[in-house]
């Protein structure tokens, strides 16, 4: 008991001797604590936004992965059970490189991949094919290049029909292949076979043929694209060529 007592009174001195020395009220050390605390926990809450925002955000989870990088909040890739799974994996799909020829075999190309595309972009250069054009007949068969799930089965005045298949590799990562210039004979969801008939190509006179692209990504509306502009992009749908398009020339032969 006499130790404590001894250790008390030596604190007080000391206590004394500092605010002697140093012209500090006591009062203004204790009131300088007291703000430091503070400070300690204004930090703490202005850390804790950027994580706080996030959960409380309604934007897509993309975006949200996006803003939780540029704001620093960590783990920003764990979002929600809630959320859709937009296929946020880390790593490329191991894109076989026997993928199935999408169509009459012994046939050539008359476009190939990253040739100047028939139209421009917003930085008024060719836009570059992000995939092959095979010359063929109409009406001759389309096969799947890959086992896999039909995403979107659409049509267009000019272009005809088209459909996009996403494929998933042995270790659950994604990756796509479009056709288009078809007549579709599947439906969205379907589960479709390698080497399966999915269409007939479809009519276009004189330009006849079916285009056939590989992208490296889960099924997105950029997995839809014929052309990707050379410099910048023109929209969240038309980034700048390659965006994970590739060479369906590297992983398949007619």
């Amino acid at each position: 008991m006499k130790h404590h007592h001894v250790c008390a009174a030596l604190f007080v001195t000391a206590f004394a001797l500092i605010t002697t020395l140093t012209g500090c009220d006591s009062s203004d050390v204790m009131k300088e604590q007291s703000n430091s605390s503070q400070k300690g926990e204004h930090a703490l809450t202005q850390e804790a936004k950027p994580i706080a925002a996030l959960a409380e955000s309604k934007i897509e989870p993309q975006k949200a992965v996006e803003e939780a990088r540029k704001t620093g909040a960590p783990n920003s890739t764990q979002l929600s059970e809630s959320e859709p799974d937009v296929g946020l994996v880390v790593g490329m799909a191991t894109i076989p490189t026997n993928l199935y020829w999408p169509t009459d075999k012994g046939v050539g190309t008359s476009l190939k991949f990253g040739d100047d595309w028939v139209k421009k972009g917003c930085d008024e250069q060719w836009k570059k094919h992000t995939g092959i054009d095979i010359k063929v007949s109409k009406g001759r068969p389309v096969y799947a290049a890959e086992s896999g799930a039909v995403k979107v089965v659409s049509s267009d005045p000019v272009w005809k029909g088209w459909m996009t298949i996403e494929h998933t590799d042995g270790k659950g990562l994604k990756y796509t292949t479009v056709y288009w210039h078809v007549t579709p004979l599947v439906k969205v969801n379907d589960r479709v076979e390698k080497g399966k008939k999915i269409a007939t190509v479809a009519d276009m006179g004189s330009n006849t043929h079916l285009h056939f692209g590989v992208r490296n990504a889960p099924y997105s509306n950029v997995a839809n694209r014929g052309g990707l502009p050379r410099t910048k992009p023109c929209g969240p749908d038309d980034p700048i060529f390659p965006e994970q398009f590739k060479n369906p020339m590297d992983y398949t032969r007619p």
